[in-house]
């Protein structure tokens, strides 16, 4: 995230090893974050590359109050816009027209979790429309239930927290508050930096009514 209020994150994506090479999905990031101020600019800078595999971005913008989600492949650049729905979900599948019928995305969603956690995902999110805040995408994010509320145990790959990594991150892009998992696996405390002041490290969260 950076001062302009614009946010991008990675999601790995169905892809397999192109012939030749191609730019590093981290430099890409790096790229959007550094110069872009808007989701058009960062669209430019994602589209501009070669990749060497396939990727989502999730991008959002204080400017435009919006999200959208570029498909990244080594061959095409495909961006999904919100829906009526109120949020963006973005998983590890393809959902726009021209990359969900994709044979690769297809023999991925038969053999792994992306549409289970994005049922979840969505789920959660219409379940706190209009109340949702830093602490609520919290306990979002430690979730470790199925689509329904169904339980079947800890470390189930299907649920939004499967306790294999501290990898979840909570963007405010109106008051530019960044807020970091520590361990164990998301369910530890979020650590707060505020991006106008990068020097800056919050008290630790997310416990309500605790700012910078």
């Amino acid at each position: 995230m950076n001062r302009a209020g614009l946010a991008v994150t990675v999601n790995g994506a169905p892809s397999q090893l192109p012939a030749d090479t191609g730019a590093p999905t981290k430099h890409r990031r790096r790229d959007v974050v550094q110069h872009a101020s808007n989701i058009r600019e960062a669209v430019e800078i994602i589209r501009r590359y070669r990749v060497f595999v396939s990727a989502q971005f999730l991008v959002g913008s204080r400017q435009d109050g919006r999200f959208v989600v570029v498909e990244k492949t080594p061959t095409q650049t495909v961006v999904r816009e919100p829906s009526d729905a109120g949020f963006m979900v973005c998983a590890n599948h393809y959902m726009t027209a021209a990359l969900t019928n994709d044979p690769i995305n297809l023999k991925y969603l038969q053999a792994d979790t992306s549409l289970p956690r994005y049922a979840r995902m969505a789920e959660l999110l219409q379940r706190n429309a209009g109340t949702l805040d830093a602490t609520r995408s919290a306990f979002i994010l430690r979730d470790r239930e199925l689509p329904g509320d169904r339980f079947a145990g800890n470390g189930h790959r299907s649920s939004l927290n499967p306790l294999i990594a501290t990898h979840s991150v909570i963007m405010d892009l109106t008051d530019g508050i960044f807020w970091a998992a520590t361990p164990p696996h998301q369910l530890g405390r979020f650590a707060a930096f505020d991006i106008h002041n990068p020097e800056k490290r919050c008290r630790n969260w997310p416990w309500p009514g605790t700012r910078c």
